[in-house]
């Protein structure tokens, strides 16, 4: 740039012989617009020398925290971290600056193909346990799915009602100002987090009911058979074995059934009163129930990072 304004100065005073008052003007704007194209006009070679900030995953942003160190279980190795930052360097290799809870630090490095990897091994991670070879493990020295961490669970569903509307789905988790719900009868997927999920803060809340889990079910259906099992033999004794017709023996354990049907119902309602959480819209209920109905969710303390801002 200054060769060309050097050359551009000599060819306009071999045709003109300024006075010196005009060549100073004449360099005060030279300056004026190199300062303006260096400043105003984009520069190329400015440009390429500027690297963009390399992102691992959009699950973990820039750092990542504690929570999901230990969802994703990073760190195989390691113990109490509480959180990370990380850059590329030169040779596109991933290094690790890891801050543990004792107050040291620790850097981990991940070659260029493992970065690759490790990408996949976050943004997949719900479904590695059904789809193992996506991920090359050999590129992950210490990592394998015999040491990853599964904290999702079934999730008990239940019925949330709010004025003159009820909400049902499963209970994905619970905070001190709201309940979210999972409505679909897929595991949860990051995908599709906001297609399926629905969050109800505490304000709006009157009641919820927790629909009867699997082992509830059973309990009562081998309660009602039971019984029914029981008068079906007083059944055989009162009237003699040998004495009964076919037609009656049918009659006998269709009607032990029935009962068993019946007293399975009556459990049901019976302990309905125990899984009712009454909570009129007021924040207090809702914090003294709160420990049941986290026990019945699907992520508790530890959790996906698409469930973090809430």
């Amino acid at each position: 740039m200054n060769e060309f304004f050097e050359v551009y100065a000599k060819s306009m005073h071999s045709k003109f012989n300024w006075p010196d008052k005009f060549k100073n003007q004449m360099v005060f704007f030279q300056l004026v617009f190199l300062f303006i194209l260096l400043n105003v006009c984009p520069n190329p070679v400015f440009a390429q020398n500027e690297k963009e900030e390399f992102i691992l995953s959009p699950r973990v942003g820039l750092e990542i925290d504690s929570n999901e160190v230990e969802y994703f279980n990073i760190f195989p190795d390691l113990n109490n971290v509480k959180g990370v930052i990380y850059k590329l360097d030169n040779f596109m290799n991933l290094r690790m600056l890891v801050s543990l809870a004792n107050g040291k630090d620790t850097t981990i490095t991940f070659s260029k193909l493992g970065v690759e990897e490790l990408r996949t091994y976050i943004n997949k991670h719900e479904i590695l346990a059904d789809s193992q070879n996506i991920v090359n493990w050999d590129l992950l020295p210490g990592y394998g799915i015999s040491k990853m961490n599964f904290f999702e669970r079934h999730g008990s569903i239940v019925f949330v009602h709010c004025d003159s509307v009820v909400y049902s789905g499963k209970l994905l988790r619970v905070t001190d100002n709201e309940l979210i719900l999972w409505a679909s009868t897929q595991p949860f997927r990051p995908e599709t987090w906001n297609v399926f999920s629905k969050k109800i803060p505490i304000e709006k809340i009157d009641k919820i009911e927790r629909k009867q889990d699997l082992t509830g079910k059973i309990f009562g259906i081998t309660l009602g058979a039971g019984i029914g099992a029981a008068l079906l033999n007083i059944g055989f004794s009162v009237f003699n074995s040998q004495n009964l017709s076919v037609e009656n023996t049918l009659y006998l354990v269709a009607g032990g059934g029935v009962i068993g049907a019946g007293l399975g119902w009556f459990y049901d309602k019976l302990t309905l009163s125990r899984r009712k959480y009454r909570i009129f819209k007021n924040r207090d209920n809702f914090l003294k129930n709160r420990p049941n109905l986290e026990k019945r969710a699907i992520f508790t303390s530890i959790y996906p990072p698409e469930l973090k801002n809430l």
